[in-house]
């Protein structure tokens, strides 16, 4: 078990190295839209739609996710939500899809009936670095992969 965990946070972190090439140690302790979508295209995604709250962004392996302020006023957000959704299977049941969430403590796991969604909520009220925020994205994207793969071999 402790041998899983240790694989999947070593290989979230070798995965989010490349995302953290440019370094940024500005100190932010809310966010807005134009925050979200500047840190996106700062990582070499691509900006692929934007909904109101929401951007979607693509990275270089073609992986979509979302990024939403929550906790937001009239000037910034104190949270980000980060969120990867996958199509769900008939055969993803609720037992794999908790073993999963239980399996990938750095991220969380829900699902309705049609998808599976892997999310990270990020605080920044007392603050962190901008790098700091770019590093939780490619944590995200670095374990969804695995964790769907968890669910879909019932692991």
């Amino acid at each position: 078990m402790l041998k899983s965990l240790f694989t999947a946070t070593a290989l979230a972190v070798l995965t989010a190295l490349p995302g953290m090439a440019q370094s940024d140690d500005r100190f932010i302790d809310g966010v807005s839209m134009d925050d979200l979508k500047a840190m996106v295209l700062s990582m070499g995604h691509t900006i692929s739609e934007e909904d109101g709250e929401i951007v979607y962004a693509r990275n270089d392996d073609g992986l979509i996710y979302s990024l939403r302020g929550a906790a937001c006023s009239e000037t910034d957000c104190k949270g980000v939500n980060m969120t990867v959704t996958y199509g769900r299977e008939a055969d993803d049941t609720p037992d794999d899809i908790n073993r999963a969430n239980k399996k990938y403590a750095a991220v969380s796991l829900w699902y309705d009936d049609t998808q599976i969604g892997i999310s990270r909520y990020v605080i920044l009220d007392y603050g962190m670095t901008l790098e700091n925020l770019r590093f939780n994205v490619d944590i995200l994207l670095g374990v969804a992969p695995s964790a769907i793969a968890a669910v879909a071999n019932g692991d």
